[in-house]
């Protein structure tokens, strides 16, 4: 077994991945009850019109997880437009431009496969729907995670 096997580093690169967004997660600031109701519509929303009630394509749900991930980012910059935004505008949004690429290939990787996995563990281990919210609450808190662990140090200004 070769430590150096792609296979292998990206396997121990997701699970650090992993760790670290659910470690970050508990450092979070809470969402108030107003953005939590509409979040929750945008997520009823996006289920039903994501799998309704049929079987969920893979395709449909890695991108709705994508855009979920990019609406936790967003939520930790401007909170008006995380709560107000459709999840099909949110790609081509003003917002999604403020956002920096995630910096590196390898950490790219990781995310994707998270989105991967988590949508089979998810809808293997739960009902659709219930698996389709869950999966999609949970990336729009690790994109919360993943912005506030990179933003910027603020600046003080030399006195």
């Amino acid at each position: 077994m070769n430590p150096k096997d792609p296979v292998i580093l990206g396997s121990i690169e997701t699970q650090m991945m992993a760790s670290m967004l659910h470690f970050g997660i508990q450092f979070l600031d809470p969402i108030s009850d107003v953005d939590n109701t509409k979040l929750a519509d945008l997520l009823a929303s996006d289920m039903q019109r994501t799998i309704g009630s049929g079987v969920p394509d893979q395709t449909k749900v890695d991108a709705i997880l994508k855009d979920w991930f990019a609406r936790g980012r967003i939520y930790e910059m401007l909170p008006e437009d995380a709560t107000q935004l459709e999840t099909a505008d949110i790609p081509t949004s003003q917002a999604a431009l403020l956002l920096e690429r995630v910096p590196s290939a390898t950490a790219a990787k990781a995310i994707e496969d998270l989105r991967l996995k988590t949508a089979t563990r998810f809808f293997t281990d739960h009902g659709n729907k219930d698996a389709f919210c869950r999966l999609m609450w949970m990336w729009f808190q690790w994109g919360r995670s993943y912005q506030k662990g990179n933003e910027h140090p603020p600046t003080t200004p030399l006195s």
